[in-house]
């Protein structure tokens, strides 16, 4: 049986995603009624499908952010980590991660893992301001390395030989 252990959330990023999401969607709301009323008005479609188009596009980014931040989620697992988007969930085994570094992205402290094909993926959580990074991330990050360092060292051992 799998053992389920430390799952992170991106919490922190909550308060700001809502009103990011607020403004997308009313961006989004205010294109459509524009290409709406621009095709009414002119009967040109190209127009207003460019309108909608945008505004689509403007609530599918908002809608996404959101479900991300509310749902998204990266957990220790025995078998990997496992890091679930809206695109379903991703299990890397432990022995195909080569770094977990925090980093800058925007205006939040993220954690990128790079695997040892070279490929990266930012991770859903931990995640924090990067102006005033909570303890909390610290701790995360601990937790991290240390749930990798165990479940790792076996194969990094086998693999000097």
């Amino acid at each position: 049986m799998q053992q389920v252990g430390a799952r992170f959330r991106a919490d922190e990023a909550r308060r700001g995603t809502a009103w990011a999401t607020g403004l997308m969607s009313v961006a989004g709301v205010v294109q459509i009624a524009a290409g709406l009323v621009e095709g009414a008005l002119t009967s040109s479609v190209p127009l207003m499908g460019m309108y909608l188009v945008c505004g689509l596009m403007f609530l599918g980014i908002g809608w996404y952010a959101w479900w991300l931040v509310h749902h998204g989620y990266t957990e220790a697992t025995d078998a990997g980590l496992l890091v679930c988007r809206a695109g379903g969930p991703t299990v890397v085994p432990w022995a195909e991660i080569a770094e977990l570094r925090p980093i800058h992205r925007g205006r939040y402290l993220r954690v990128r893992m790079r695997r040892t094909n070279g490929r990266a993926l930012l991770l859903v959580a931990p995640l924090t301001r990067g102006s005033r990074p909570s303890p909390r991330f610290v701790a995360e990050m601990r937790s991290l390395h240390a749930w990798w360092y165990a479940r790792s060292a076996g194969a990094r051992q086998g693999s000097n030989h």
